[in-house]
């Protein structure tokens, strides 16, 4: 249903090559989550969006929301990831538990682009049922801790 409006709202607002770019980034996103996750991403919880307005941050609403987030997630048994534009918001996310593991650049392949390349990093957060988490090798472990008595 999301896809949808986005599409919608896609086709309406952007130009041509609006819309060439981001399905250039999609495609290049998209292979980047198939190669760290693989189909563990269908059993995972995406944090689409969090944003705090620069005036409130500081205070603790964007941590009490990740918190919710990541309480939600783990009552799940689901890891939860997210994308992060902002090299700025990577000590934030990483003091809520994700790691990053695959960056993509955006505008290092496009001629018309007149910015620096900028990167888009994917990060995870695994749940607290979760053994391992393999950074290194971009792809999470979806071995899971067995429920032993007396633990």
């Amino acid at each position: 249903m999301m896809q949808l409006f986005d599409h919608a709202m896609t086709s309406i607002f952007d130009s041509k090559e609006q819309r060439k770019r981001a399905g250039e980034m999609n495609e290049k996103y998209e292979l980047a989550l198939r190669e760290a996750f693989g189909s563990d991403i269908l059993r995972m919880s995406y944090v689409r969006v969090l944003a705090t307005s620069p005036q409130k941050q500081g205070r603790g609403y964007g941590s009490a929301l990740m918190a919710a987030v990541n309480t939600k997630a783990d009552s799940l048994g689901c890891a939860s990831w997210l994308l992060s534009s902002n090299v700025a918001n990577t000590a934030f996310y990483e003091s809520c538990g994700f790691v990053g593991v695959k960056e993509i650049m955006i505008g290092d392949d496009n001629p018309t682009w007149t910015q620096p390349p900028f990167p888009i990093l994917i990060m995870v957060r695994p749940t607290h049922s979760q053994l391992s988490f393999d950074a290194s090798k971009e792809k999470l472990s979806m071995t899971m801790l067995e429920h032993s008595p007396g633990l």
